[in-house]
């Protein structure tokens, strides 16, 4: 009997470590796909660059969320992106310092305080990496909850594992959660647990300690990371409540509200900036202000659009038709129980998001996929789990294929947030960095968008609109002038380029590239 038991003791460690190697293999293949496709960003979005200047450039009256350049003063393009995207040596590890930026922006901090974190170990370190530094290991950490949660919905581990890989190397969130250099890999890690949470205590159990402990952290992790995670955990916690109400489970109703209290309670103390920015920050009235006037219905199209095409390849109604196939077919006769449960697990998962995606088409201030990659992971789990779990057990490798073909179709996209093109635009620029820059401006925050670009020059002027027309001569004593112009000024671009001309003795100018906000001009003899 003793060796028995040894034996089955041995047998169960050999499992484990077995176990343990292919999940650590696992991990590093997926980092290392990551990792080479982020080698691959050449730019940056003006979001990315507001990140590290938010999380490192040092807050004052004057310079508020950017820098504050002096026109008519010569300015070398490296110190500037490296003032506002690095942190300083007597500036590390200076939160009170992100919190001050934050308070002033519109987010809150926590992402920020982890971009700071590692600029300040790591001073000097490229931009990149810092952000792929932090955004990698999130998105490690998501797969492996995807994994978890196909789990929980009657998958496989095997079959979970290849599906939830689908999920995390396909375009949309390769693109937008781990080579933008934003939060949402961190918002989709509480966004998952929030739902790991409430598929493992289940409503009709009694509430422990540790489930209102983790629900009051994963609230909090979540509403320090993006407000738009407190719409749907709102709707999550509502959906999870109804459950909490049919069992009649009072108790843990009224406590998990104490929780949730607490925990926005607690967000509040933390950072006191919440209230204003949710309710009176610009971002705020944007928000309410298209909950009345924008359009719902074009709106909700695009992000539709954008799932369909970057999560499930442009074959998002081609899954939906053979999942009813599959329902009509091989629909089984379960036990009231286990249709119970399943009815609460894919309610779960799949009324939020949808309700989620309604929302944020209302009143979100462009339609892009960042807003909802964080939540897409929890649909496309709740489709491919319950077409395995409705189909014959010989038919799921066939359910795995078709998610491998949606996988590869996403890539006709392009991977938008690597900046390939920029390429082009930094060599162009760097064949001209010790000639005179020229940078015409409406508004200085506008500048911060071609900070990436302006780094290749060593000699830069800015000239606000009203300086320009004050100026008499702008006789550089030049033959070769790069001409950043605003294309937000009152004034016709091309009698900027004309009396740039006029008073160099120029009389070439090629337009180079066009940026975010400007257009870029080479002026020469």
């Amino acid at each position: 009997m003793e060796k028995k038991s040894i034996i089955i003791w041995r047998k169960r460690g050999i499992l484990a470590e077995k176990s343990f190697l292919i999940s650590l293999t696992v991990t590093l293949f997926l980092a290392g796909v990551f990792i080479a496709v982020g080698n691959l960003k050449l730019g940056f979005n003006v979001d990315e660059i507001y990140t590290f200047g938010l999380s490192n450039h040092q807050y004052s009256e004057s310079h508020s969320l950017h820098l504050s350049l002096i026109d008519g003063i010569s300015y070398d393009g490296e110190e500037i992106w490296k003032a506002y995207t690095e942190v300083s040596e007597d500036g590390r590890f200076d939160y009170s310092n992100v919190f001050e930026n934050q308070t002033h922006d519109v987010h809150p901090p926590l992402y920020y305080v982890l971009i700071h974190t590692v600029s300040s170990l790591f001073p000097g370190m490229s931009v990149i990496w810092i952000g792929l530094l932090i955004n990698i290991p999130l998105a490690c950490v998501v797969y492996w909850q995807l994994v978890w949660l196909a789990c929980k919905l009657g998958m496989d581990r095997k079959y979970s594992m290849i599906l939830s890989a689908f999920y995390v190397l396909g375009i949309g969130f390769i693109d937008n959660a781990v080579v933008f250099l934003r939060m949402y890999a961190l918002l989709a890690v509480w966004v998952n647990l929030l739902s790991m949470i409430f598929l493992k205590f289940r409503p009709e159990e009694k509430g422990t300690i540790r489930y209102y402990v983790s629900l009051w952290a994963v609230l909090l992790g979540g509403m320090m990371t993006h407000y738009y995670f407190l719409i749907y955990a709102f709707l999550i916690c509502a959906v999870y409540a109804v459950f909490v109400m049919f069992a009649r489970n009072w108790k843990k109703l009224i406590f998990s509200l104490f929780s949730a209290i607490l925990s926005g309670g607690t967000g509040i103390l933390i950072f006191p900036a919440v209230l204003k920015q949710v309710f009176s920050g610009y971002r705020g009235k944007e928000a309410f202000n298209n909950a009345i006037t924008s359009n719902l219905v074009a709106q909700l199209w695009r992000y539709i659009d954008l799932i369909n095409m970057k999560i499930f390849g442009g074959l998002f109604v081609a899954v939906l038709v053979i999942v009813l196939c599959l329902s009509m077919v091989f629909a089984r006769k379960e036990k009231d129980a286990l249709q119970k449960e399943c009815i609460q697990r894919y309610c779960l998962l799949v009324i939020p998001v949808c309700i989620y995606v309604l929302i944020i088409a209302k009143i979100a201030p462009y339609q892009m996929l960042r807003y909802v990659i964080s939540m897409s992971g929890l649909l496309y789990l709740a489709v491919f789990s319950r077409m395995a779990e409705i189909a014959p057990k010989r038919a799921v490798g066939y359910v795995l294929l078709l998610a491998g073909i949606m996988f590869f179709c996403g890539y006709r996209n392009e991977i938008e947030n690597l900046y390939l093109d920029n390429g082009e635009k930094d060599r162009q620029i760097e064949a001209y960095s010790d000639s005179k820059c020229i940078y015409v401006y409406d508004e200085q925050w506008r500048i911060l968008a071609d900070y990436s670009e302006l780094r290749y020059l060593d000699n830069i002027i800015f000239i606000s609109e009203d300086s320009w027309r004050e100026k008499k001569s702008f006789d550089y004593e030049c033959d070769t002038i790069i001409t950043f112009v605003s294309n937000y000024l009152d004034m016709d671009q091309s009698d900027i380029l004309d009396r740039l001309m006029l008073d160099n003795g120029l009389n070439t100018c090629t337009e180079l590239f066009e940026s975010d906000y400007t257009k870029v001009y080479c002026l020469e003899q």
